[in-house]
């Protein structure tokens, strides 16, 4: 019976954990995945959205207090156009699943703040004529972004990189499976300790 409760949380934390990875898109390439939790994708370009629309679309799908800040905004040709230092890369992985930075073609790639010291907790990938949103919790320095969230069937080249941050100190709630998994560990071990 321990064995099965070990067995059981170890699929659910397996199960609920997330990671930053390069996956398969067709027999030409891998890319890499988008760091954080996608929110929703939207018309137009978020350069042009005000802050106050963005807070509450993500006020709504959080459900949490957000005053959003523009951090800065990095262009497709990656000249910096506003705000903090972000180095944005254009890698995909060739077919052997090791990256090649030749193959340049906008659809994946990499984030990172010159200044390590600034995080964001969220950004705008933005493609086409719409732009995704996502959330990244915690906040982080560096990640991978894609434009597949853009443009359903068709996969767009991006047109820029907008990083965000939430400035206010509030105690955020923890995420539902987070608590669960939590739960689950205390729940396990009162039964071990039960069975003794």
């Amino acid at each position: 019976m321990k064995k099965l409760i070990l067995a059981i949380c170890l699929v659910l934390f397996l199960g609920f954990s997330s990671s930053a990875s390069a996956v398969w898109i067709d027999e030409n390439y891998y890319e890499y995945e988008n760091s954080g939790s996608w929110l929703f994708t939207n018309d137009g370009n978020d350069s042009n959205t005000d802050i106050e629309s963005l807070e509450s679309q993500i006020e709504s799908i959080l459900n949490l207090n957000i005053e959003l800040s523009f951090m800065g905004k990095r262009d497709a040709d990656n000249n910096a156009v506003e705000g903090e230092q972000i180095n944005v890369t254009y890698s995909e992985y060739n077919l052997d699943g090791e990256i090649d930075n030749t193959l340049d073609t906008g659809y994946s790639g990499t984030w990172a703040f010159e200044n390590t010291d600034n995080v964001l907790n969220f950004y705008a990938v933005k493609a086409s004529n719409e732009y995704a949103f996502y959330y990244v919790n915690p906040a982080s320095s560096f990640g991978t972004w894609n434009t597949s969230d853009i443009g359903g069937q068709k996969i767009y080249e991006i047109s820029h990189f907008s990083a965000y941050t939430n400035s206010t100190s509030s105690n955020q709630v923890p995420e539902p499976a987070t608590m669960f998994i939590l739960g689950s560990g205390l729940m396990g071990i009162g039964l071990i300790r039960r069975k003794k």
